[in-house]
């Protein structure tokens, strides 16, 4: 076959063309993994301050608890105010429960 019409030239062409949109396909599904990664670590790392977060609230929590028990075995306060701190540190243990789970 001494001429085709120009069918080779454009059936190579055609290989040069799918090869590329392959190629670019790959670059596309390589950025899509290193997008969805890159977000696996910012919700672990944004995870991990929200616990701390608990903890801190936690502590805080409990330093009050102590707090007004002191005062009201010293007859300042009274039982009143431990048990809503008392329910204030239980929903504190409650939340870094929470947020521990969604680590």
């Amino acid at each position: 076959m001494l001429f085709a019409g120009g069918r080779i030239h454009y059936r190579v062409a055609q290989m040069a063309h799918t090869e590329k949109v392959r190629y670019l396909e790959l670059l596309e599904e390589a950025q899509l993994k290193a997008l969805e990664t890159t977000q696996a670590y910012l919700d672990v790392q944004r995870y991990r301050q929200t616990v701390a977060l608990a903890e801190q609230n936690l502590r805080d929590h409990q330093a009050v608890h102590q707090h007004i028990e002191q005062r009201v075995s010293s007859g300042v306060a009274n039982r009143a105010d431990l048990m809503q701190i008392s329910g204030r540190v239980s929903l504190a243990q409650a939340n870094l429960m929470t947020e521990l789970a969604n680590l």
